[in-house]
């Protein structure tokens, strides 16, 4: 037999085995770990494994505009060999409301390759996972609080699970996410949307806009009003 099939063999037992170990619940350090919440660059939209690339300390929702916050999740992998990099399969996120209670509890299925620490590209991987959905915003923001330029504060916290490549299973530390919600607080009016010899805003003008748009319009940046006065009523001009 090759040297290579006999490497091989030890590797596909341990598979058969179904052994499961989940990180962090037994004193020892968790294998996997986020590192941040990637800020996606507009026009690009790309989510690289970069532990460099600019981040959020906080998320923002606008309802007016979108009712999902979704997180592209930097996950890091302290497991050093090549076979133990780590498919990604799910994350549990639990949403405290604004007074801090524990409100949402969800299992929500992600994607993604964390590689192994000694891999290319450094042990490092990327997740994107669903924080906030419509029936969560419903329940823990009344729509009063969010009215006349206010927000309601949540914070998610999030651990992401998955297993190496032979069939161990690895659950990260958790992660807290502020997620500020807000009504219209991201639509943004500028100058050139403004004809002094009209009134009001020309927001709903055809005009090509120049510049790129948020990769998820109405979370995190703003959204230029004459990229979305057709399709949402807030974006046609500025509240009283």
């Amino acid at each position: 037999m090759g040297k290579g099939a006999t490497l091989l063999l030890p590797l596909a037992l341990v598979a058969c085995s179904g052994r499961t170990e989940i990180d962090g619940e037994a004193g020892t350090p968790p294998a996997l770990f986020i590192r941040k919440v990637l800020a996606l660059e507009p026009g690009e939209c790309i989510a690289k494994p970069d532990p460099m690339a600019v981040s959020w300390l906080t998320g923002v929702l606008d309802v007016a505009l979108r009712t999902r916050y979704d997180a592209a999740i930097l996950v890091g992998n302290t497991l050093p060999a090549d076979y133990e990099s780590v498919v990604l399969e799910r994350a549990q996120v639990s949403v405290r409301d604004r007074d801090g209670v524990v409100a949402v509890t969800k299992d929500v299925a992600t994607g993604g390759f964390v590689e192994s620490q000694g891999a290319e590209l450094g042990g490092w991987g990327v997740a994107l996972v669903t924080l906030l959905e419509a029936a969560d915003i419903a329940a823990l923001v009344p729509a009063s609080e969010t009215q006349n330029g206010g927000t309601s504060r949540l914070s998610a916290r999030i651990r992401v699970e998955g297993q190496t490549l032979h069939g161990v299973r690895h659950l990260s530390a958790p992660f807290d996410l502020p997620i500020d919600v807000c009504s219209g607080c991201l639509i943004s009016y500028p100058l050139e949307a403004d004809d002094l010899k009209q009134p009001g805003f020309q927001c709903a003008s055809t005009e090509q806009i120049d510049e790129p748009q948020p990769c998820f319009p109405g979370q995190d940046r703003w959204v230029d009003c004459r990229s979305c006065a057709a399709t949402h009523a807030e974006c046609l001009s500025p509240p009283d």
